[in-house]
C-alpha cells in the first residue's frame, strides 16, 4: 500500500506538471462518461423502470374501437355502460378502474386556482399500490351518486397551494363552488393520470349507465390482468366480450360501427414510440465514448514516446519492467478516475438538459 500511495502521489505530480495534457484527457473522458451516464439515466427511467407500480406488466389500458365509422384513430375512450359490461363479462381481469379527467377551479383565499383533476374508481389506488401519505384513500361506498364529496390532493398541490399544512386532512376546500372534504394527500411523485392534482370518487348514476349513454365515451379505463395470462389470451377474452355486447345490445349500432376492444400494456402506452430513439441515442453515445477512449489512448501513446528517455533512465537505475508498468497503470487509473468523477458530476446537468428538450 505504501508503494501504491507513492505511485498515486507521483501520478498526481505528473498530472500537475502537464496541465494542458491532463485537462484534455479529463475533459474528453468526462464528456464521454457524462453523456453515457445521462442517456442511460433516461433509458433506465423510461424503458427499464418507468412504472413505479407492482407487477406493471399486468397493467393494461382498455380502449373501445369503432372502425366502421371511418375514424382516423381507432382508439376511443369508454362509456359508462361499456365499462360496466367489461367488468361483468370478462374472465381475465382481477381489477378495473375508470378515470374521468378534467379541470377544476380550486378556491383558495378567495382566489380560484385552475388545476387538473380526475374522478376515479376507488379501486385505482389499490390497483397501483398507491397509499396516501396523509389520510386515506376512497372507500367503495363513496363512489355512489350524491356521496362523491371527498377529494384527495397531490403532494405538489398540497405543498404549492396549501403550504404543506397537515391539518388540511379532514378540512374542506371549495372546488367548483362546492365544499369538498379532503381525506388524503398522495406521496411525492405519484400522479396518475399524468399531471393530476386532485382526485375525486367516480360515481355513476342510473342515467349514466342507461342504454342512452352508450355513446358517451369519456372514460379512460385501466385494468390489471390475472397472473399467468398473456396479452394474447386476454385479447381473445375481450374479443368474446365485444361479440357478446354486440349481440346483447342490438339497439346500439355496435355491429355497424365495427365495435371491438383494444388492449395496450400501460408500459407501452407510457413509453410510446420513444424506445427506438432512445436505443439509437444510447448506441450513439456509446460510440462517442469509444472515440473518446481511442483519442485518449493516442494521447497516452504520444506522451509515452516523450517519456521514453525517462523510462530508460529509470531502468538504468534498477527499476524493473513490471515496476514501470505498474506506475504507468497507476497514472492511467488516476486520470480515468478524475475524468469519471467529472463526468458523473456533469451528468445531472446533462439529464436536465435532455429533459428540457425531450418534448
Amino acid at each position: 500500500m505504501k508503494t501504491l500511495l507513492n505511485d498515486v502521489r507521483f501520478a498526481v505530480r505528473q498530472m500537475a506538471k502537464r496541465p494542458g495534457f491532463t485537462l484534455v484527457v479529463v475533459l474528453t473522458m468526462a464528456l464521454g462518461i457524462g453523456a453515457n451516464a445521462a442517456i442511460f439515466s433516461v433509458l433506465d427511467a423510461v424503458l427499464l423502470r418507468p412504472l413505479p407500480y407492482p407487477e406493471p406488466q399486468r397493467l393494461i389500458k382498455v380502449w373501445s374501437r369503432f372502425t366502421g365509422i371511418g375514424m382516423a384513430n381507432d382508439q376511443n375512450w369508454v362509456s359508462p355502460p361499456e365499462f360496466r359490461d367489461y367488468q361483468q363479462l370478462n374472465q381475465s381481469f382481477s381489477d378495473w378502474a375508470a378515470i374521468e379527467p378534467g379541470t377544476l377551479n380550486l378556491g383558495v383565499k378567495g382566489s380560484p386556482v385552475r388545476v387538473v383533476g380526475a374522478a376515479v374508481s376507488p379501486s385505482l389506488f389499490g390497483m397501483l399500490d398507491a397509499r396516501p401519505m396523509l389520510g386515506r384513500a376512497f372507500l367503495p361506498e363513496e363512489a355512489q351518486p350524491g356521496r362523491e364529496k371527498e377529494v384527495i390532493l397531490s403532494y405538489g398541490l398540497w405543498r404549492r397551494v396549501l403550504n404543506g399544512n397537515p391539518g388540511v386532512v379532514g378540512g374542506t376546500l371549495d372546488i367548483d363552488g362546492e365544499p369538498m372534504t379532503v381525506i388524503g394527500v398522495m406521496p411525492e411523485g405519484f400522479s396518475y393520470p399524468a399531471d393530476t392534482e386532485i382526485w375525486g370518487p367516480l360515481a355513476f348514476s342510473p342515467d349514466d349507465l342507461s342504454e342512452n349513454s352508450r355513446g358517451g365515451h369519456g372514460l379512460e379505463v385501466l385494468g390489471r390482468i390475472k397472473p399467468g395470462l398473456t396479452l394474447t389470451q386476454v385479447q381473445g377474452d375481450m374479443d368474446r366480450v365485444a361479440r357478446t355486447m354486440i349481440e346483447q345490445h342490438k339497439a346500439y349500432p355496435y355491429e355497424k360501427y365495427g365495435f371491438g376492444v383494444i388492449l395496450h400494456p400501460l408500459l407501452e402506452e407510457t413509453v410510446g414510440d420513444v424506445r427506438p430513439s432512445l436505443l439509437v441515442l444510447m448506441a450513439a453515445v456509446g460510440l462517442v465514448l469509444l472515440i473518446a477512449c481511442v483519442n485518449i489512448a493516442n494521447l497516452l501513446l504520444v506522451r509515452a514516446t516523450e517519456r521514453q528517455q525517462e523510462m530508460e533512465t529509470r531502468m538504468a537505475l534498477g527499476a524493473s519492467s513490471a515496476r514501470l508498468a505498474r506506475q504507468m497503470l497507476t497514472e492511467s487509473v488516476v486520470l480515468a478516475t478524475t475524468g469519471g468523477l467529472v463526468g458523473l458530476a456533469i451528468t445531472p446537468l446533462v439529464v436536465r438538459g435532455l429533459v428540457a428538450v425531450a418534448a
